[in-house]
């Protein structure tokens, strides 16, 4: 019995091996199909919490035009809202009408697809598998995406030693620039290669590609968001993906595989140590956000790790054995990692306060709104016409006093005293809350002060303030 599974596991392995070596486009198109079909599943099924405000602001855009100032909250109406992702929201927005979420799926997860599949033929399977599982926490339709499909686009350009790349370049910086804040990184990867290759070529590139930047809706002034937002430091112990050390577990299985490959074929030559991977790793580290960013670059090097790893070729049976098994093994724990932390069949609003939202459809609010951060784009895109006290896009907004509303907000939430303040100056009368321990303290004080709920579900309590 022993050596008749030792000899079917070393036929798969050999009988695999011999089949991609012989069909290596049915492989390479096999690969592709299953990474879209893992985004795919993921991208249908989450909802990102900014993603109201983007399709609004499309639909907005669409119609009327950029507009010069806030549009959505009655906090910050007069503040001048630089959108860096209006290309996107348009997108977004266009997209939405002619096919749904089903047309926003397929072309986000083709996005989120095309940033790790780029050019990689020659990459294993199941390095592919772990870099998607890596990315699944992030994965949804968002802006974030089209930063990664340029920056693998950036990095591929450099690497190819393209003839016509101050040509091409400056092209890519206009579409990432109105696209999506994250060409600052591709700017500065181009710097990087200054010092790096120190020739006048890359000094060029870089000025006209920062120059091509100013071509946007905001000219320069698209510079003084991105500047506003990377030096707020308060953004590292507000919001989630902006924390320190704050990956998901599922991301360090991308971190070792490269770290192993480093430290097997790179860890001797000390400029590899200021490489573009472990510079991006360190910039994960900062902030989570970038992340997927660092999945890009690593997966380069990664690629260029297999190249040097060979199996021998006089493999025995035993080995084959061995090595099928462990392969079959890790898909296996791999596969139920997934599905039960990051594929649960569940509704897309799930988490959402679509109860409140139902309630105040038809129950008019008699004041303003209080809602919580995370519910602020879903608000903005099923009740338009009800501003918000807070979204996606405040954290580093500040306002006429040089306080940024995200500290007002959680002010709010913490200091009793600031409530009834902002409550009284603003006319609050009802408030979205989350249910669970963040809001507690908020929602305790309001109901001894009389508030009532009026609609409870999804995590998601709405409490209305006493008749005057």
């Amino acid at each position: 019995m022993h050596k008749r599974f030792m000899y079917i596991f070393s036929r798969l392995y050999h009988e695999a091996g011999h089949y991609a070596s012989r069909h290596a486009r049915i492989v390479s198109t096999l690969k592709i199909a299953i990474v879209f079909g893992l985004f795919y599943v993921h991208t249908w099924q989450r909802l990102d919490p900014d993603f109201g405000w983007h399709l609004t602001a499309g639909n907005y855009i669409r119609q009327h035009w950029i507009p010069s100032h806030d549009l959505f909250t009655y906090t910050a109406k007069s503040y001048p809202w630089i959108n860096h992702e209006w290309a996107s929201d348009v997108i977004v927005s266009w997209l939405y009408q002619i096919g749904g979420f089903i047309a926003l799926t397929v072309v986000f997860a083709g996005l989120w697809t095309a940033a790790i599949c780029l050019f990689r033929n020659k990459i294993k399977l199941g390095v592919l598998i772990v870099a998607t599982l890596a990315l699944l926490p992030y994965v949804s339709v968002r802006p974030m995406v089209w930063s990664l499909v340029f920056l693998a686009l950036l990095i591929e350009t450099i690497n190819r030693k393209f003839k016509h790349k101050i040509l091409y370049l400056p092209v890519l910086f206009i579409l990432w620039a109105n696209l999506h804040g994250g060409f600052i990184v591709g700017l500065a990867v181009i710097a990087y290669f200054i010092v790096k290759k120190r020739q006048w070529l890359w000094v060029w590139l870089l000025l006209i590609c920062t120059l091509v930047t100013f071509i946007n809706p905001y000219g320069p002034r698209l510079y003084l968001e991105i500047l506003h937002t990377l030096s707020d430091p308060a953004l590292h112990h507000e919001i989630t993906e902006w924390l320190y050390f704050h990956l998901p577990r599922i991301t360090w299985f991308f971190i070792i595989l490269w770290g192993v490959g480093f430290v097997l074929y790179d860890k001797n030559k000390l400029k590899n140590w200021f490489g573009l991977g472990p510079i991006f790793l360190i910039a994960s580290l900062s902030a989570s956000r970038n992340f997927p960013l660092f999945v890009v670059i690593g997966l380069r090097d990664i690629d260029k790790h297999s190249q040097l790893f060979r199996l021998p070729k006089d493999l025995d049976k035993f080995r084959k054995a061995i090595i099928a098994l462990f392969i079959l093994a890790t898909i296996g724990i791999i596969g139920y990692f997934m599905y039960i932390s990051y594929l649960p069949l569940h509704n897309r609003e799930a988490g959402y306060p679509k109860q409140a939202i139902a309630y105040l459809q038809t129950h008019k609010c008699s004041g303003h709104l209080f809602n919580f951060y995370d519910y602020g784009g879903y608000v903005i895109w099923k009740l338009p016409s009800v501003p918000v006290y807070i979204d996606g896009r405040m954290p580093s907004w500040r306002d006429p006093e040089g306080k940024t509303y995200m500290k007002r907000y959680n002010d709010i939430l913490d200091k009793s005293s600031v409530r009834k303040e902002e409550f009284t100056r603003y006319n609050i009368r009802c408030a979205l809350l989350s249910s669970s321990s963040i809001h507690r303290r908020l929602n305790n004080s309001l109901r001894a002060d009389g508030w009532s709920v009026a609609s409870k579900g999804n995590g998601a309590v709405l409490l209305m303030a006493p008749n005057k």
